[in-house]
């Protein structure tokens, strides 16, 4: 919530600025308002997701470059920058760090602006700059981290996900796929509405830009999780908010404020209806084992999970104050060490990832002897990115059949197994 009140106030900092620059930022007020507010109800369970934040703060990025174009293409005088661009081009600059495919749709409207405006200057200004500062400090702290964390960082957490990442919910052709229904239906919907948008407005080309390099995105990516799709329900909501606030504005007999405010309950009939149905999954979200832990679980005991997600454990372990019993918060490199045996394109290649597995097994298992968790959960069956092994015996097979069987069942729920070390009791 703090986080979505301060991109509030630099959007309506970036509006008023524009508006004191003598730009006519009426049409624009609604859907920069409340686009991020569906967007946020669209984000369902993944809120606060990387693609969450980069929607936040994308937003008003695009406004201040948009008026930095729009002013110089009515003439207008170029406003004097002040802290609100650097603040603006520095959290946007701290977005693109998260992830390289964020670079995509500002980097693509920078282009559009330059081949039509032709004023290579308006490219260094201070929300540009400011926002190369992030990436450039994030690239040298590598420089001051302990030489294991770049040993690791380098050498294990990079190849693993850009070798194996595959291997969690691999998507061929993905926008074509009815999964993506939703966002691709809107996506050929928000296209044609932007021709009911002003021409003067120059937001057309814009924004059909940054709705088709948010699709590429999703399709870069090949998944089918929900949150890849946060940027471009961003678009698509500032269009069709903005399409609605077009056709208040026609309407001549009712008063500016009856016209805002069905617009604004609109948004938040939307809002209420998807915080309902948020609401009631995560009130059947099956957790059967928070009902032996708050039993007998104490703050601080530690727990130790053996599954390949950490969904939905951690909210348990959340609420109980359990400590971590492994280095491994979950056992997430195991689907993508399993691909990369699977799909080694050379003998060294799948020796290098088996033995890397083995090594996995063998740091859990000294984990367990070490730092002695007192509970263990173990996944049985459907491990995310593991197929349709039995869970529980690929464990046993790779090393944790000892300490296994050194524990007592609290609960077997079927697909997962509460266990309590019999030294712990």
């Amino acid at each position: 919530m703090p986080i979505a009140s301060f991109r509030w106030l630099l959007c309506y900092g970036v509006l008023r600025k524009l508006n004191g620059a003598g730009l006519d930022t009426t049409l624009l007020t609604p859907p920069t308002l409340l686009a991020p507010v569906l967007v946020n109800a669209l984000a369902g369970l993944d809120y606060g997701q990387r693609e969450h934040l980069y929607c936040l703060f994308l937003l008003p990025f695009v406004l201040l470059r948009y008026g930095r174009f729009q002013c110089r293409e009515q003439g207008l005088a170029q406003w004097k920058a002040g802290a609100l661009e650097g603040c603006v081009g520095f959290l946007m600059g701290l977005m693109l760090c998260f992830k390289p495919h964020f670079l995509l749709p500002p980097f693509l409207l920078e282009l559009y602006w330059l081949a039509r405006y032709r004023k290579p200057a308006l490219l260094f200004c201070r929300e540009t700059l400011t926002a190369l500062l992030p990436m450039v400090l994030y690239g040298l702290h590598f420089l001051f981290l302990p030489a294991a964390v770049r040993e690791i960082y380098f050498h294990y957490m990079a190849p693993l996900i850009v070798r194996g990442y595959a291997a969690f919910n691999i998507v061929r052709d993905t926008v074509v796929n009815l999964i993506w229904r939703f966002a691709l239906g809107a996506y050929f919907l928000a296209l044609p509405c932007l021709l009911l948008l002003p021409r003067r407005l120059g937001l057309r080309a814009p924004l059909a830009i940054l709705l088709s390099a948010c699709l590429a995105n999703i399709e870069l990516q090949q998944k089918f999780w929900n949150y890849h799709a946060l940027p471009l329900y961003l678009f698509e909501c500032f269009i069709f908010v903005a399409v609605l606030a077009v056709w208040l504005a026609k309407l001549p007999k009712v008063k500016p404020r009856l016209k805002a405010l069905a617009l604004l309950l609109a948004v938040l009939l939307f809002q209420s209806l998807n915080h309902f149905f948020t609401a009631s999954v995560e009130a059947h979200w099956l957790r059967p084992w928070e009902t032996v832990l708050a039993k007998t679980a104490r703050p601080g005991d530690r727990a130790l999970l053996l599954d390949t997600s950490d969904t939905p454990w951690f909210k348990t372990a959340l609420k109980f104050s359990l400590a971590p019993g492994s280095r491994y918060l979950w056992l997430f490199a195991c689907p993508m060490l399993e691909y990369q045996i699977r799909t080694a394109r050379s003998e060294s290649e799948k020796t290098r990832a088996q033995a890397q597995l083995a090594e996995l097994f063998s740091n859990t298992r000294a984990d367990m002897i070490r730092m002695k968790p007192r509970f263990i959960l173990v996944r049985r069956r459907e491990a995310f990115g593991m197929g349709d092994v039995d869970f529980l015996e690929y464990l046993k097979n790779h090393g944790l059949a000892g300490e296994l069987a050194a524990c007592r069942v609290l609960q077997d729920s079927g697909d997962f197994i509460l266990l309590e070390r019999e030294a712990s009791r």
